[in-house]
């Protein structure tokens, strides 16, 4: 049996675009133009939501505790990270000291 390494996955814009069409009643604020998260042996063990400060134009990361985050429907978030363990397009391996993570990106 192999064991499961890391996995890291990165939704883009576009993924997150199709899916507030979809799914009525997300809560996944429009300034959040990218969502990553990791899963170890399919726990997920970190998540992040990121976007671009419309005043500075640089890269900002979304905390946990903030309003923006705070609003998102849980059980959107879980879909849309099953969506993207099953639908991701591109998938690369990086090795390192503690061993591969593989990075899938679901656009």
């Amino acid at each position: 049996m192999t064991e499961q390494m890391m996995q890291i996955y990165t939704i883009e814009t576009s993924a997150l675009a199709r899916f507030r069409k979809t799914w009525p009643c997300h809560g996944i604020d429009e300034r959040i133009e990218a969502i990553i998260f990791a899963t170890y042996r399919g726990d997920l063990v970190e998540i992040t939501y990121s976007g671009t400060d419309p005043q500075t134009g640089k890269e900002i990361e979304f905390d946990h505790d903030s309003e923006t985050v705070r609003n998102i429907a849980g059980r959107a978030i879980l879909a849309l990270i099953d969506d993207a363990e099953r639908f991701f397009g591109t998938e690369v391996a990086v090795s390192g000291v503690r061993g591969t993570v593989t990075h899938n990106v679901y656009r």
